[in-house]
């Protein structure tokens, strides 16, 4: 399931950095992730998926906006042969500082659930997700004692970092940038009510909603803590 974690972990870039109306597409781009779980969660017995039988079936046709350029640094390295080459899980130092692992895309920060605000923990505001905080998947950065890191931007080294101590901050930080985003683009849709996909909704109403699940969002991950993730680099969850 890489392919579905560096597709989501890009999701939060998209929104945050397309600008409107380019951050619309990440709407297109978001489904296209959705198909590419479907497909690894479907159709890969034994696990033996390919690049190319997912891009047959599911082709990602007209989902990358203009404004972004995703970097291969969410990446594993370039494959040498034809065989399926799985990102690493051991601990060890990487050869080289270009190729990092795709991080997971395990949430430590939670989804706030108020239906009546009109948001649940599976589906918020615009179907805009919260950014994921997770793993660092850059060594030298986990080394100096950041285990965690917000994947918000395209490259990973421009994401921001967190010490262990600071899973929170981490979380605090995802909640405004949902709420960037959801306002900058969802609200901003929904000026006019141009595109159907936004319902009834007006700025105002979609205002409030982003506003009152970015204020349960900072509640819901206020003792969010640590616990044994991110132990060692590139661990995952142990």
């Amino acid at each position: 399931m890489s392919a579905v974690a560096s597709c989501e972990v890009q999701l939060a870039s998209c929104f945050l950095n397309a600008g409107f109306p380019d951050s619309l597409n990440c709407f297109s781009f978001s489904s296209w992730c959705s198909s590419v779980s479907h497909y690894c969660g479907n159709y890969c017995p034994g696990g033996s998926c390919s690049k190319s039988g997912c891009t047959s079936k599911y082709p990602p046709s007209g989902t990358t906006p203009p404004s972004v350029t995703y970097s291969t640094s969410v990446y594993t390295c370039p494959a040498k042969s034809t065989s399926s080459v799985k990102p690493s899980t051991s601990s060890s130092k990487p050869s080289t500082t270009s190729c990092v692992p795709i991080p997971t895309n395990s949430n430590i920060c939670k989804q706030p659930n108020n239906p009546g605000n009109g948001y649940s923990s599976s589906s918020p505001v615009g179907n805009i997700a919260l950014p994921c905080l997770t793993c660092n998947n850059v060594y030298s950065d986990y080394q100096s004692g950041n285990c965690f890191k917000l994947y918000s931007d395209a490259d990973t080294n421009k994401c921001p970092s967190y010490p262990k101590s600071q899973p929170s901050q981490g979380c605090k930080d995802a909640c405004d940038n949902q709420y960037n985003s959801c306002m900058n683009t969802y609200a901003e849709g929904c000026k006019g009510n141009s595109w159907k996909r936004f319902g009834s909704d007006t700025y105002s109403s979609a205002s409030t909603k982003c506003y009152n699940q970015w204020s349960d969002c900072h509640n819901a991950n206020s003792g969010v803590a640590a616990s044994n993730r991110c132990a060692s680099w590139n661990s995952g969850w142990s």
